[in-house]
């Protein structure tokens, strides 16, 4: 009989947002965060016994204060900011700070266009349209929202009318096809389908849970977005939620296992000696001195651990090691200028750190996300900003980002408009199914 795997505390929220889907509701306020808005204590204060989380929690808190502007950024780097922090994720505005989520779900416009919009099937968030604007990859932005553990109801406004995550749901199975990268795509619906969910496509194919996790399985890591950790995410993140059937690894499922437990192998050994992971993601020990390259792949790469890791492995020397290091970075970096890829997913390793080893975090995020959702759900008829209800982003020509200062409480925001240079091209454009004459990087 196979060995079962404990992956997670008992308590941990993680359960809510991978192997279920929080019916919860929660809140918040669309000013600057105030003691008010926990229901317990705000996560700035939160104190643990292990000096490790508390070094983690000061690098969540320092980055959390690099405040993204809806005026400057784009749908992509606000999305990167949204799964790092969710329901705690706030944005600038003109002179007032706002809760992320509850802007998003109220119908924001960028280039003239509709973050989210109705399809024949359901709804969906804005396909690809050029470099770090909308989605870089097939169901991207509803993947990085489930992170959130959004309840099924939950509405976007698109236009006139609005979309739930089940038109999301139903979109995204109608589409899915055997020539566009999957990986986004097994990460959204895993968190609210049963792993042995199966349907059929809008072209009549038959799809499912396990196949999904069979393309992920066999797809190449070499040449595939951010090194190949998305997908090793996406595949650890369905996995745990086939964990917590009770039923064995057996199957597409031992596969995925031991793919996923042979790049946690992989990363161990090429782990640097200050505890950073390698800066050329799985190809080989290395490091880079440049801070934002650096978080890059080691900031992915603990992301990937951190959902991948058995629970008993967590306290592991140089799984901790890794988490200093990137905690360390992120604090000693904090005015430094930093892509949001690297940095946010970066900083999700982070929080699903704190989630899975601090019970305190845990029932912080869970106060939080009942009052965040809630305070969402009881505004719905109220537009954040505009006569018209719609929350317009400007699109602006320079690649420099102008930062944002508080006195109090917010540093400068160092968050640098992505650039796109050829090399960054490579990496964004559409992506299909990798073979032998194409194994070039797509968008991040």
């Amino acid at each position: 009989m196979p060995k079962r795997i404990s992956l997670f505390p008992p308590s941990c929220p993680l359960l809510l947002i991978l192997f279920s889907v929080s019916t919860a509701a929660a809140e918040d306020s669309t000013t600057a965060p105030s003691a008010s808005e926990t229901a317990t204590i705000e996560r700035k204060d939160l104190v643990y016994d292990d000096e490790l989380a508390n070094s983690v929690q000061e690098a969540v808190h320092v980055t959390r204060r690099r405040v993204l502007d809806t005026n400057v950024h784009t749908p992509w780097q606000i999305m990167h900011g949204l799964l790092a922090l969710r329901h705690d994720f706030r944005m600038k505005e003109d002179s007032a700070y706002i809760n992320g989520l509850q802007w998003i779900a109220n119908n924001p416009v960028f280039d003239n266009e509709e973050w989210f919009e109705i399809t024949e099937f359901g709804g969906r968030a804005h396909p690809y349209s050029r470099p770090y604007a909308f989605e870089g990859h097939a169901n991207q932005f509803f993947a990085i929202m489930s992170m959130s553990g959004l309840p099924r109801d939950f509405k976007f406004k698109a236009g006139a009318n609005a979309i739930t995550i089940s038109d999301l749901i139903q979109n995204a199975k109608m589409e899915i096809n055997g020539r566009e990268e999957i990986t986004w795509s097994l990460w959204a619906l895993s968190s609210y389908l049963p792993p042995d969910a199966q349907w059929v496509n809008k072209h009549g194919e038959q799809w499912s849970i396990e196949r999904l996790v069979s393309i992920q399985t066999k797809a190449a890591t070499q040449g595939a977005p951010c090194g190949g950790t998305h997908g090793l995410f996406a595949l650890a993140h369905a996995r745990n939620v086939y964990l917590r059937t009770g039923e064995p690894l057996r199957g597409v499922w031992l596969e995925a296992d031991y793919k996923i437990r042979r790049y946690i192998e992989t990363a161990r050994y090429q782990q640097n000696t200050d505890g950073t992971f390698s800066s050329d993601f799985f190809k080989g020990r290395a490091y880079n001195r440049d801070f934002s390259e650096r978080m890059k792949s080691s900031g992915h790469i603990l992301e990937f651990l951190m959902i991948a890791m058995p629970q008993d492995r967590l306290q592991d020397k140089w799984v901790r090691s890794g988490v200093h290091a990137t905690a360390r970075d992120l604090i000693s970096y904090r005015n430094e200028s930093v892509k949001c890829s690297p940095l946010y997913h970066a900083l999700s390793g982070l929080v699903i750190y704190l989630e899975r080893t601090e019970p305190k975090f845990r029932s912080y995020q869970l106060a939080r996300s009942r009052n965040v959702l809630r305070t969402i759900a009881s505004a719905a008829s109220q537009p954040v900003t505009s006569e018209s209800g719609s929350v317009t982003v400007q699109n602006r020509a320079s690649d420099a980002v102008t930062t944002t200062r508080d006195a109090q409480d917010v540093d400068d925001a160092g968050l640098r408009r992505d650039t796109e240079t050829d090399s960054d091209l490579s990496e964004a454009r559409p992506k299909r199914v990798a073979t032998s004459a194409d194994t070039s990087s797509t968008r991040r």
